[in-house]
């Protein structure tokens, strides 16, 4: 069909030229993208070497502490068993003070005529005890006299009754020692702790 157009060629219509593919800068683009593809694949390289490295420093900082480690592990346990030996020997002087202050207390009031064979401490589930073994020499009205002072002598000593609250006297026997008339005595002695312990202890199971 054979279209006329008779307007002046300033006046006519152009018609717009469609965009072709050949005119597009397709080589330039795609070199483009390939280029940031290799800088991100090169940046994430480095971000692997680094953070590896990073991994590989730590590592050995950790496995060069791993001695130090052990040495402050082996110094902890020493300072628990240190700790440990210091409390129980704590509570041994404490002891110690206290058995001193006993047997000071024993030996002051002792009289003349009166010796110790032996003593034992006993502990039970109602208390603890002293016993006291020994011989009043004289004749047995007189030795017996002299252990009754004795007894006396314990009750009243300030050191004795900071830790016992009483002396009983178990037995008494008459006896002899190079022809001397003696009397062999044992005293029960019951400390004041494991009395109030006991005392406790029962009223607890009372309830």
């Amino acid at each position: 069909m054979i279209q006329i157009n008779l307007l002046p060629a300033e006046l006519r219509v152009k018609e717009a030229k469609s965009a072709e593919l050949s005119d597009l800068p397709i080589v330039p683009v795609g070199i483009g993208v390939m280029i940031l593809l290799i800088v991100l694949h090169v940046v994430f390289l480095l971000g692997s070497v680094i953070v590896n490295a990073s991994a590989v420093n730590l590592k050995k900082q950790w496995e060069s502490y791993a001695p130090q480690k052990k040495e402050l592990d082996t110094l902890n346990a020493h300072i628990i068993d240190i700790d440990s030996k210091f409390k129980t020997i704590e509570e041994l002087t404490k002891t110690r003070v206290l058995w001193a202050e006993i047997l000071s207390g024993l030996s002051d009031s002792t009289l003349d005529n009166v010796w110790y064979n032996g003593l034992s401490y006993e502990e039970k589930s109602d208390g603890a005890y002293l016993y006291l073994d020994g011989y009043a020499a004289g004749p047995s009205e007189e030795a017996t006299a002299s252990v009754g002072r004795l007894i006396n002598a314990l009750k009243e000593d300030k050191k004795i009754a900071k830790y016992i609250t009483n002396v009983e006297l178990q037995s008494i026997q008459e006896s002899s020692y190079e022809k001397r008339e003696i009397m062999h005595f044992k005293l029960k002695c019951i400390f004041i702790w494991h009395k109030e312990a006991a005392v406790v202890k029962k009223a607890k199971g009372a309830k």
